[in-house]
């Protein structure tokens, strides 16, 4: 699951017809949210000869033609990056204006996504004193996730997404869950679990973000060797998915010295460990 398949350059011989419009409208932001985490320069909106130069000027096409699906969609990739990269109060506010147009509601594959990301910023947003509210949020999306693996583990129903696909999701939300309830045994094995889960399916995006989780929470509780390790493998799965800027971020956030693998100095914010 490689960002660069996410970054192939749209090619039509008709870019102003309607139909390619439509396509290349939605198309475009996962190549706008690959480019972000790569941390490469390129300019997407070429493919629309000067009609669109921006995504804030998508957005307001999108919302003077009142299409409200591609609304969401700028709201949803707009909180994606913001998740990725670790700003959980900015992805909150982008998510409610994306509700704000349709709820996740059933299990495919992006409801699953967005489910999980939701779940995890609600309870990183309650362990930095947010409020009591965003625990239950978590657990929320916690209980939905759980309903849809045992619906993944029936191939009768014709779904898209195997139960390998949200597995480790469920794992990394309820290990979530474990950490922000003060349950330090369960936490560790559940992280570990998740990270298993990942590993053995080759889902290295998940991988890397469940060594990042496991590295948080092991920092807030003072156990900075151990998160070290963690910095360092996420750092690893990071670069081998493709997302540099994210690796990168990662490097600089916690003073990683990737050669020895211990922080350069002990100077790493510590969030609250409940």
């Amino acid at each position: 699951e490689g960002l660069f398949f996410k970054c192939k350059l749209l090619k039509t011989p008709t870019p102003t017809h309607p139909l390619f419009l439509r396509s290349a409208k939605m198309t475009i932001l996962s190549q706008i949210l690959a480019h972000l985490l790569m941390g490469v320069s390129c300019d997407s909106f070429s493919i629309f000869n000067g009609m669109i130069c921006d995504e804030n000027f998508l957005l307001l096409d999108a919302l003077s033609k009142k299409n409200l699906a591609l609304a969401m969609g700028i709201y949803w990739r707009r909180f994606f990056f913001d998740f990725w990269m670790g700003n959980y109060s900015e992805a909150r506010g982008w998510a409610v204006k994306a509700l704000s147009y349709s709820k996740c509601s059933g299990p495919s594959m992006i409801n699953i996504k967005c489910t999980v990301a939701r779940g995890l910023t609600a309870f990183r947003l309650y362990r930095e004193g947010k409020g009591t509210e965003f625990f239950n949020e978590g657990k929320e999306m916690l209980n939905g996730l759980e309903k849809w693996l045992k619906v993944s583990m029936d191939w009768k129903k014709g779904l898209k997404f195997s139960e390998h696909f949200v597995k480790n999701k469920v794992l990394l939300l309820q290990a979530e869950l474990y950490a922000s309830n003060c349950e330090v045994r369960k936490a560790k094995e559940t992280y570990e679990a998740s990270i298993r889960s990942a590993t053995n399916y080759g889902r290295i995006n998940d991988q890397a973000h469940a060594y990042e989780m496991m590295g948080d929470y092991l920092t807030s509780i003072l156990e900075i060797p151990e998160a070290t390790d963690c910095y360092r493998m996420a750092h690893k799965c990071y670069i081998q998915w493709g997302a540099t800027a994210k690796a990168k971020k990662i490097q600089e956030d916690h003073h990683l010295d990737l050669a020895g693998g211990r922080l350069k100095n002990n100077n790493v914010k510590h969030g609250r460990g409940w």
